[in-house]
């Protein structure tokens, strides 16, 4: 799970460095784990160049097996013994027309944050 924790900083910063270049001097609010988490969901199915963009952006190179971690990155936030809870709130959607994978999906739901 350190090398996604590693993954996750990289790309909040260079997020952050991104989004106040076009916002100098104004205020922002944003999830850099929220945003991360809802673009892994997309990664499961990405292939060829598209993987590797989304694997150099995210910093997901160097993260083997990225979706249980995840998991296991969402229930450590929320442990049983901890007096919060975070949920993210983020959804996949598909073009009508569209066939997901059935493994894709299968892993996909299985992973649901």
């Amino acid at each position: 799970m350190e090398g996604l924790s590693r993954a996750n900083s990289l790309f909040a910063l260079d997020l952050y460095r991104t989004l106040s270049e076009s916002n100098a001097g104004g205020n922002m609010f944003f999830s850099p784990l929220s945003i991360s988490a809802a673009l892994s969901m997309v990664y499961l199915g990405a292939r060829g160049d598209t993987a590797k963009e989304m694997e150099k952006v995210l910093s997901f190179s160097s993260v083997s097996d990225v979706h249980s971690h995840f998991e296991t990155l969402t229930s450590t936030i929320n442990r049983p013994s901890a007096s919060y809870i975070l949920k993210l709130a983020n959804r996949l959607y598909g073009e009508k027309t569209f066939s997901f994978l059935p493994i894709k999906l299968k892993i996909f739901l299985s992973l649901v944050w």
